[in-house]
């Protein structure tokens, strides 16, 4: 009976591939990856985001000469209004990259830039990216964006589902989850740097949870030129961070600590 049994099985299979082991469709892998985060209520429930970390980066990206350079960052999010303040501290200098849900502005120390200017298009494109903390998947359909499930694939010996995602800007870029836990551990994407589009990897791991929703807490962006690790020390989550943190500063005594 069990013979017979498994030759059925067999000849369905031959016949109709699809119908045993089909891979789940997009909107299923997107679903199980927000279980994996700790579900999309929860999600949907943060307001404000306080991240402090380092960033060390490599092959003297950013101008500082051709050593590694580390660099105490920190990041702050008014999610529902699309909000974001990035800074970077060294020698005494803080750069700042915001974006206050409609135009972004920057100071550069490095460059001279002691006064906060308005971003270029690319660089407001980039800032503006991201303001979304959460990540391109949650919600991505009211944002906008499309995703394709583009088959499966083994990345250094990880078996992972391969998204496309198109964002709403136009702009595409490549999520590998991995398959046993929906937690995304590779994106390819590109940047623009000094007008030359430039492609990334950046690999995505040291998953924590904070307040019942997990969050990769490094990032490692391999780029041409150098590399640059991202460590999220802490995390904080529906904490105060006013308003003036995102207003551009019209003083000239304004400081980049705000």
């Amino acid at each position: 009976m069990l013979k017979l049994l498994i030759h059925i099985l067999l000849i369905i299979y031959s016949t109709f591939p699809g119908l045993i082991f089909a891979d789940p469709s997009s909107d299923e892998i997107v679903a199980n990856y927000l279980i994996a985060r700790g579900g999309l209520d929860k999600l949907n429930a943060i307001n404000t985001v306080r991240v402090t970390g380092v960033v060390l980066m490599q092959g003297g990206h950013g101008g500082h000469g051709g050593g590694n350079v580390e660099m105490p960052m920190r990041m702050e999010y008014q999610l529902p209004q699309q909000r974001v303040r990035i800074e970077y501290e060294m020698q005494g200098n803080t750069t700042v990259n915001a974006y206050d849900g409609e135009k972004g502005w920057t100071i550069q120390p490095f460059t001279g830039m002691s006064n906060a200017q308005e971003m270029g298009a690319v660089q407001l494109k980039q800032t503006r990216n991201q303001s979304d903390f959460l990540g391109v998947l949650v919600n991505y359909q009211e944002k906008g964006h499309r995703v394709e499930l583009q088959g499966t694939e083994n990345i250094e010996g990880t078996d992972a589902y391969k998204l496309k995602i198109t964002l709403a800007n136009g702009d595409t870029e490549y999520l590998y989850l991995d398959k046993d836990h929906y937690l995304p551990f590779r994106k390819l994407s590109k940047i623009n740097m000094n007008g030359t589009e430039v492609e990334t990897i950046i690999n995505i791991g040291d998953y924590k949870e904070v307040d019942g929703i997990v969050f990769a807490h490094s990032l490692s962006v391999v780029l041409k030129g150098g590399a640059q690790t991202i460590t999220y020390n802490n995390i904080e989550l529906d904490i105060e961070v006013p308003d003036k943190r995102f207003i551009m500063p019209v003083n000239k005594n304004a400081t980049a600590s705000g």
